[in-house]
């Protein structure tokens, strides 16, 4: 995976006057691209004030495994103090699977997770 499009993963959308990050995971089916932009993602995260960001993590499509649960277990753990609140988007078994990893490993039960990128969007404008 080359630099840009590790970059492209990590976004800020502005809707209605709010900000939220969107972090994209769909399609990776490889361990060492998940790696790659967990990597970039902590360190555009560890930059912000605590409690600051709006995310939306997209996982439709990224493939399981073992090593890729770990990564997002990480970025979990690692980003988890700066985002106010969040919310996912799962539209198959797979996805739905890695998403509820994500948020069984920050311990809360209140990240929704939707099938489609636009009712996510319009719940996280209201947060």
């Amino acid at each position: 995976m080359k630099i840009n499009e590790v970059l492209k993963r990590a976004h800020f959308l502005k809707l209605n006057g709010k900000v939220i990050m969107k972090i994209d995971f769909s399609n990776l089916d490889h361990p060492a691209h998940v790696v790659r932009v967990v990597n970039y993602l902590v360190t555009i995260v560890e930059k912000m004030p605590k409690q600051s960001a709006v995310g939306l993590v997209d996982f439709r499509g990224l493939q399981v495994s073992d090593e890729i649960k770990q990564e997002l277990m990480r970025l979990a753990k690692t980003t988890y103090p700066y985002f106010r609140t969040g919310a996912m988007i799962a539209n198959d078994a797979q996805s739905r699977e890695l998403a509820d990893v994500f948020i069984s490993c920050l311990g809360t039960a209140n990240l929704p997770v939707y099938e489609e990128d636009e009712p996510a969007k319009n719940w996280l404008i209201t947060k």
